[in-house]
């Protein structure tokens, strides 16, 4: 994103955010309890555990109908009430609730005083046959059930910090994310030599080798876990995740005051804790589904921010939204239990509205907690998105309805806005680019080569992405990610899609039936996305990619290239390949890069002589990070690309046909570069991308003389 869209989306999301606070009270959630409050409450309890004014002993407005139960009512609240304050307090909420003025409330209450009984002494006295008569009230049930809502209100208004405190934690992660990126980019240089001081230390090193860089589990970051099908984060983010369910856990256990003995609401440890608790839980989630919304959307201002990855903040928002569906089945299984015990389920919670509700809410959670399992999204990604996306505003509607009438309104308006945000700025991102018709050329029923004009405002930089809908019947609802490569001379731009089972497959199949490897299509471009990470001050920059990555990394590599003074860099470029036939559909670019005499490219071949099938990935890519030496073959190429055409047009670039060792080649790369400020740019299939991650995070915790960063342009989810 850049500057100039800033301040446009900024105010829009402003305006949400007025438009949706105004729409909720939140004096009535976030307010401190008043000792009126807590006094009436008591009051009411210590009365209607002795005797029966009204049906309902629910009812609160009791005291606005019936004088006998106003009197009793009356004569213990001025009987606990210390203060003109609370006082005042007491005539403005009676004034509220039943229209009693001053002068009706006192004389009543003097009326009453005339006429107390104590139920003690009445004859075969039955609590629960209606009675006309105002009585004394039990002070043993009134200070029990004070201190009991002391204790209640104690922890609701902890859960409430805790909930904050959860989101607090994550927004000062981003935004100490955010300084840092910041820094760099606006003061590179002053950067480079602050990291260079503190590398000198050997704790710093070490703490770069074994948290910042390397994966969670070295090899299971960029490639999905061989279990769960799923990516892990890096494992300096899994730390500051890990942070955050520590707290989540300690925050649902912590902070309960014991059970008040007596007390005629929570009359058992059990009941007083199941509830406690529920609240406890509900609360938290009501915050947690602010940051789920906000961390799922592709327009999330923290990436902006920080610079980080969408798939960075994929791995927080997982994170979150997992606590979240959590917390709501603590919230619902506590509530089950609470009822349960008082005998209220059947012929009280179930047959509620906002019960019925949170139930839809609670299971659309769950399933989404399932169905979001790697190994189910991998199945049909399509089928996934668009079934979260159903069950996520199931889950939406399922929880206003179910907070509507205790308040909380304001946590859904937020998410609600979030989420609206999002999709009005991909709009805005879409309608930005128009619609266009675009060329799309079929390689080697391997690769499509999608050519799009571009308008001249329409930013592209090194690191962008967008998403493409290809406007036809059965396509034009799916869209996926994809690097943006600029044309040589800047009117447009090329997207290098890898063929698979889905849409790309469709369009391949087209193309055969008409026999034609290039036809036109309309098409809609969502972007740019995703930030560029300066190079400009490194001495040095390593560059690996494999198959279709290449489209990640070549704007870098050409830029650095451009730009003033760059022949004092050293810039190598590995490309890992099956075939030579992947040189076709990027011959362009590659001849580019041979006017440069400071760029190194060694192309890796790591297949010959053998079908290809366009919807597997071979079996030598997927070893090829696993730390063998590398294997030498015999080539018998099939591919377009002619040995004349490879010595005369190509003579600069280095073919090797090979199955490299990843970890041999960039520990012999880095080795030929000891000095200096050193980048390490990666964009290759998952296990060959951790392999990089492994081998540079190794040699940061010896490597003193100069910087060494890592920078990764895959991203999966």
């Amino acid at each position: 994103m850049k500057l100039l869209q800033l301040p446009t989306l900024l105010a829009l999301l402003i305006t949400f955010f007025v438009r949706f606070s105004a729409a909720a009270d939140f004096d009535k959630i976030f307010r401190d309890r008043p000792p009126v409050e807590k006094i009436t409450t008591s009051c009411h309890q210590a009365i209607i555990a002795l005797a029966t004014f009204c049906l309902n002993p629910r009812d609160t407005t009791c005291v606005c109908r019936n004088d006998a139960y106003a009197g009793s009512y009356f004569n213990c609240v001025f009987d606990q009430i210390k203060d003109d304050t609370t006082k005042a307090a007491f005539f403005g909420m009676m004034e509220g609730m039943c229209h009693f003025n001053e002068t009706y409330v006192l004389d009543t209450y003097h009326n009453a005083t005339a006429h107390m009984v104590n139920v003690s002494t009445v004859p075969n006295y039955n609590r629960t046959i209606p009675i006309t008569y105002p009585i004394y009230y039990s002070p043993l049930i009134y200070v029990a059930n004070f201190k009991s809502m002391e204790n209640f209100f104690n922890s609701y208004h902890h859960s409430f910090y805790y909930g904050g405190t959860l989101t607090g934690y994550l927004v000062g992660i981003f935004f100490f994310g955010g300084i840092i990126h910041w820094f760099g980019v606006l003061f590179p240089k002053k950067t480079a030599s602050i990291k260079r001081l503190f590398l000198k230390a050997r704790s710093v090193r070490l703490f770069k080798k074994h948290v910042v860089v390397p994966s969670l589990f070295n090899g299971t970051h960029a490639a999905p876990a061989p279990i769960t099908g799923g990516f892990y984060p890096t494992r300096g983010h899994s730390v500051l995740i890990g942070g955050y369910f520590i707290m989540w856990i300690v925050f649902l256990c912590i902070s309960y005051r014991s059970h008040v003995v007596g007390d005629v609401v929570y009359s058992t440890r059990s009941i007083y804790l199941s509830r406690v608790i529920a609240d406890r839980a509900g609360i938290i989630c009501v915050y947690l589904i602010i940051m789920t919304f906000l961390l799922a959307g592709r327009n999330n201002l923290f990436i902006w921010w920080t610079g980080w990855k969408q798939s960075t903040f994929f791995a927080y928002h997982k994170a979150v939204a997992r606590t979240c569906v959590l917390s709501a089945v603590i919230h619902a299984c506590c509530y089950v239990h609470y009822y349960k015990l008082t005998h209220g389920y059947s012929v009280y919670a179930v047959k509620q509205t906002f019960w019925k509700y949170g139930s839809v809410a609670v299971v659309a959670g769950g399933i989404m907690l399932l169905q979001a399992n790697g190994k189910l999204r991998a199945l049909n990604y399509e089928v996934f998105l668009y079934l979260h996306i159903m069950l996520a505003i199931a889950f939406m509607v399922g929880a206003w309805h179910h907070v509507k009438d205790f308040d909380f309104t304001i946590f859904v308006y937020f998410a609600t806005a979030f989420w609206a945000f999002d999709r009005f700025a991909r709009v805005v991102r879409i309608l930005s680019f128009g619609v266009k018709t675009a060329q799309v050329r079929l390689v080697h029923d391997e690769v499509l080569v999608v050519t799009m004009p571009r308008n001249k405002f329409w930013p592209v930089y090194p690191g962008a992405f967008g998403y493409i809908y290809f406007m036809k019947t059965s396509l034009f609802w799916q869209s996926h990610p994809f690097s943006v490569v600029e044309s040589e001379d800047g009117k447009s731009i090329n997207l290098y899609i890898k063929i698979k089972k889905g849409a790309t497959s469709i369009i391949m199949k087209q193309m055969q039936k008409q026999g034609c490897d290039s036809m036109e299509m309309k098409v809609l471009f969502e972007g740019p996305y995703g930030s560029e990470h300066k190079l400009d001050h490194y001495d040095h920059v390593m560059v690996y990619s494999s198959g279709n990555g290449i489209p990640g990394v070549y704007p870098y590599i050409i830029k650095l290239l451009k730009a003033p003074g760059s022949e004092k860099k050293t810039i190598k470029f590995n490309w890992i390949i099956q075939t030579r036939k992947a040189v076709d559909w990027f011959r362009d670019e590659l001849a580019a890069l041979q006017r440069f005499s400071n760029v190194e490219v060694v192309i890796h071949v790591t297949r010959h002589n053998k079908p290809t099938n366009a919807f597997e990935s071979s079996d030598n890519e997927k070893n090829i990070g696993n730390g063998q030496e590398p294997l030498m073959v015999e080539l018998t190429d099939s591919s377009n690309i002619s040995d004349d055409y490879v010595v005369k047009e190509m003579s600069n670039i280095d073919f090797k046909y090979e199955r490299p060792c990843v970890d041999f080649i960039v520990r012999e790369d880095l080795s030929c570069v000891p000095t200096g400020d050193v980048a390490v740019l990666s964009c290759c299939h998952g296990s060959i991308c951790d392999a990089v991650r492994a081998a540079t995070a190794d040699l940061c915790g010896s490597r003193s003389a100069g910087t060494l960063d890592y920078i990764e342009e895959l991203q999966a989810w």
